[in-house]
């Protein structure tokens, strides 16, 4: 008998998917990395690129096969729109379709040479298939003789799902030499089956002796039970048909086809059933069966949907490095929002999902510096998915430098905070060269704002590098102030005139900020001394107190830019 080469073998290179749902012009994800990560903001289309590429490999939507799940909405509205438009006038040539190309390398041996052709958008031969779900021409004659304009909806009732090698000859989804596992542990429709397809998962892992021999005890049990004194009364006292000819019924055991059994089978963990754990837990229980070692060629490919779901802090480590070392011989591709999950897995894997005309595209990171990966895997907390996922983003050191260029901004745009425009003021520490290498891979708009501490050389020679680039803006004072403090409030000249604080001080005036910060008698020194020592307070106290507080013209200056005014 011959056997099944090795699935593990085969790789996915990338995928093209067009015609679903959202997507509608093909978009091209790249998978030549073994560990994948996908970010973009919601409804940008991260779930839908998983959706496609376990749909194409496994002929299965949301645990369904898909033409039993087969609907509208999986089709591209544009698509169906313009399909229902043109078929009032009687035009029925451009029907929507869904097609997923899979490009596949790393295989070899018959069935590498059977995926293999140039059947394909790219008119090349390649190892892989395509997945599409089109109009069945054989019903051509019957949509066609429909009366004009009676059709407001897709006649999916038309459509099939089919694969295709490259090659071009037909293939079954048991014959893809890859296999893939979707979990998401937020997602609704995972609930009423989930039992069953958690311990389908297990038992199909277990050594087919032991499969055997379950389904053997199983068939036993309904084997005794129908022989049950129990059961035999029961159909004792069945009512009578009451048709003369039609017979007697009964009842008996159903012992079904050779794989019911597994149907009755669920998992526990420590004795509480599956279906009544936490999401958190159901989606490590998940992740732990599909990434075991000593089981790769049961997950080839991993499709995780925001991994951070449910999950405390801890938890979430754990899982993340079950993600992490999974990856090592098989393909892992996690979409997140969270930053923690991007820091750890690696900048350098990630691809940002975006869109344009309502039109998403999908783009690598470029390279980042070996230095800069490292940073933001040691230090994770780091929030580098806020400034991929905004409009635009403004940097600052600190809390306090972040209050007051929220004051500065809400007083210029009808008392809008940046974040309702789209743009997040980011808190980075000494991080600042580590974002902005990051701004410059992704072509962000960036502010910096920050201090020159009495050094405007050495800040020019630390943002060389971005001084020309035309989407980042660098904001900060270019003057360099000598001590103010005629009275000895700072003998050892411990404080710093050329800060944010300092600049608050010089633009509202020693008066004006006591009355709004409540201090009287102080001079220029002690006053600056009380803002040093107390910075997020102070901060505070002047963002609330909104229009009466000037705001220094680096911060101006620099918020005219992202406007587009400078």
């Amino acid at each position: 008998m011959a056997t099944e080469e090795p699935r593990v073998q085969f790789d996915i290179e990338k995928v093209v998917i067009s015609g679903f749902k959202r997507i509608r012009e093909p978009l091209t994800v790249y998978m030549t990395r073994q560990l994948n990560i996908i970010v973009g903001d919601n409804g940008e289309g991260k779930s839908t690129i998983l959706e496609a590429i376990h749909l194409a490999l496994t002929g299965l939507y949301r645990g369904e096969p898909i033409q039993r799940a087969l609907s509208q909405a999986l089709f591209n509205n544009g698509d169906v729109a313009e399909f229902i438009d043109n078929a009032g006038s009687g035009d029925f040539s451009r029907l929507p379709e869904i097609k997923i190309e899979v490009y596949l390398s790393g295989g070899e041996g018959h069935i590498a040479e059977y995926l293999s052709g140039a059947v394909n958008s790219e008119k090349s031969r390649h190892c892989g298939f395509t997945f599409s779900v089109i109009f069945d021409e054989d019903y051509r004659g019957e949509l066609e003789s429909l009366h004009k304009g009676s059709l407001k909806s897709l006649p999916i009732e038309y459509y099939v799902a089919k694969w295709m090698t490259f090659g071009d000859a037909p293939i079954t989804p048991r014959k893809i030499p890859v296999r893939s596992v979707m979990i998401n542990p937020a997602g609704d429709w995972q609930g009423s089956r989930a039992d069953e397809r958690t311990a389908r998962v297990l038992i199909n892992g277990l050594d087919e002796k032991y499969q055997m021999a379950l389904a053997q005890e199983a068939r036993i049990a309904l084997d005794m039970l129908s022989a049950k004194d129990a059961l035999k009364k029961a159909n004792g006292s069945l009512p009578t048909i009451g048709i003369e000819g039609i017979g007697d019924i009964d009842i008996t055991t159903d012992h079904g086809t050779t794989d019911s059994w597994k149907k009755n089978i669920v998992v526990r963990l420590e004795g509480v059933p599956y279906g009544h754990i936490g999401a958190g837990s159901q989606s490590m229980i998940q992740a732990g069966i599909a990434l075991a070692k000593e089981r790769p060629e049961k997950t080839t490919l991993l499709l995780f949907e925001e991994p951070e779901n449910h999950l405390s802090h801890t938890n979430l480590s754990k899982l993340i490095r079950l993600i992490a070392d999974g990856a090592d011989g098989r393909k892992v591709i996690v979409t997140t929002h969270s930053s923690y999950v991007a820091n750890v897995l690696g900048l350098e894997n990630l691809q940002i999902v975006g869109s344009d005309s309502q039109q998403p595209h999908c783009s690598p990171l470029a390279d980042l510096s070996p230095e800069t990966l490292r940073f933001f895997r040691k230090l994770p907390g780091y929030d580098t998915l806020r400034l991929v996922l905004s409009k635009a983003a403004i940097l600052v050191e600190g809390p306090s430098d972040e209050l007051i260029v929220q004051l500065a901004y809400r007083q210029t745009h009808n008392n809008r905070l940046p974040i309702e425009d789209g743009i997040d003021v980011i808190s980075v520490g000494s991080g600042f060269l580590r974002f902005l290498q990051i701004a410059k891979s992704i072509r962000k708009r960036v502010l910096v704002l920050t201090d020159n501490d009495g050094d405007t050389a050495a800040l020019d020679k630390k943002y060389d590098d971005f001084s020309s680039v035309d989407h980042v803006h660098l904001g900060y004072v270019r003057e360099e102030f000598e001590p103010d403090d005629p009275t000895g409030v700072d003998p050892d000249k411990k404080l710093n005139w050329n800060t944010l604080e300092a600049e608050m001080l010089r633009k509202n005036g020693l008066e004006r900020l006591e009355n709004i910060l409540g201090r009287k008698g102080d001079c220029k020194a002690s006053l600056l001394k009380y803002m040093e020592g107390n910075k997020t307070d102070t901060a505070l106290v002047l963002f609330d107190a909104g229009e009466n507080v000037g705001i220094p013209e680096y911060i101006s200056e620099g918020i005219r830019w992202l406007d587009g005014k400078y």
